[in-house]
């Protein structure tokens, strides 16, 4: 039995810092409609959009594509930046940004922060910054060759179920070791934070009300580091 059309709106934000963090370009912020359905397909691939369908995919039923994107070669400038040991603190970072307007903390969602992983790793390798994938073997939920992924597609297909009348976000950017003065994730972190203040688009979506969940991740390629936040409104009981 299909599902009716339902509206879901959906926050979007494009920002691109150049040399000095100060150079940047956004859109205004926007809705856009998605309707999801019981399951997801993007190409040849199928998506569960319920987390507990998502988790009963055994090894023998995964789609190959996962396993060709798991062992695919970075280039040798790109390197994943380990995020675990500072995720209470970014949490933490964000919710201190969020006080500020009296406004409910976020809780970190594993799912979301796969969607941000596979996103800016994407990026990084590719040497772009935007909301749209490359559309090339690293954007993972790409429907096809040169069709890349939008981010909403990125965050159904690793397993976070946006339903209907829910929001979720995206705000992303780089930062640069001769800006930050330094190489750790931290201070670049703490400056990716302040880039987003400074644009009142991004720090809508940062300070949200409706969000409730985020997920974070980076990517290094030479002195950059891509960061990408993914928000969502609360998971339903099921």
């Amino acid at each position: 039995m299909s599902m009716k059309k339902i509206k879901l709106f959906l926050v979007l934000a494009i920002s691109i810092y150049l040399t000095n963090g100060c150079v940047h370009k956004s859109t205004k912020y926007k809705t856009k409609t998605h309707t999801p359905k019981k399951d997801y397909y993007i190409g040849k691939v199928k998506v569960a959009t319920d987390m507990n369908e998502l988790d009963k995919i055994s090894e023998n039923t995964k789609p190959t594509m996962i396993y060709t994107y798991s062992k695919t070669k970075l280039p040798s400038n790109v390197h994943f930046v380990n995020l675990k040991p500072y995720k209470n603190l970014i949490v933490s970072m964000i919710n201190q940004v969020r006080a500020q307007d009296n406004t409910s903390p976020v809780i970190w969602n594993e799912y979301l922060a796969k969607a941000a992983s596979a996103h800016a790793r994407d990026m990084a390798s590719n040497n772009f910054l935007g909301h749209l994938g490359s559309g090339k073997v690293l954007d993972f939920a790409r429907k096809g060759p040169g069709q890349g992924s939008n981010f909403y597609e990125r965050i159904i297909f690793f397993g976070y179920p946006i339903k209907p009348t829910q929001l979720a976000g995206e705000i992303l950017t780089y930062t640069k070791d001769h800006i930050v003065l330094s190489r750790e994730p931290m201070p670049h972190f703490k400056h990716a934070i302040y880039n987003f203040l400074k644009s009142p688009p991004h720090k809508t979506i940062l300070k949200n009300s409706r969000f409730s969940n985020v997920g974070v991740a980076a990517y290094r390629a030479g002195e950059k580091i891509y960061w990408v936040l993914e928000f969502g409104e609360a998971l339903e009981e099921s």
